[in-house]
């Protein structure tokens, strides 16, 4: 019988050791990348000072649609983005 409880971040899917080990170094590499963004590519505004939480939820969890053409890059939100 499965569960469907939420598990906690520490307590790993797999009984496997190689999976477990990959997830949690893209899990830091992603941290460290948004950590870097902050710093770095949000120097001089508000969210220089947001949380990596907050950054993420603010900025990446946006469902919107990029199109590219050959001089434009076009980012194409919904209307009730915030």
């Amino acid at each position: 019988m499965l569960d469907n409880r939420k598990r906690p971040l520490w307590q790993n899917r797999c009984r496997d050791w190689r999976p477990n080990q990959f997830r949690i170094l893209i899990s830091g590499l992603a941290y460290t990348l948004l950590d870097y963004v902050r710093r770095c590519g949000l120097k001089g505004t508000d969210a220089a000072h947001w949380q990596v939480r907050r950054l993420r939820e603010k900025l990446l969890k946006i469902a919107s649609v990029v199109t590219r053409n050959t001089r434009r890059i076009k980012l194409l939100a919904s209307s009730t983005t915030p």
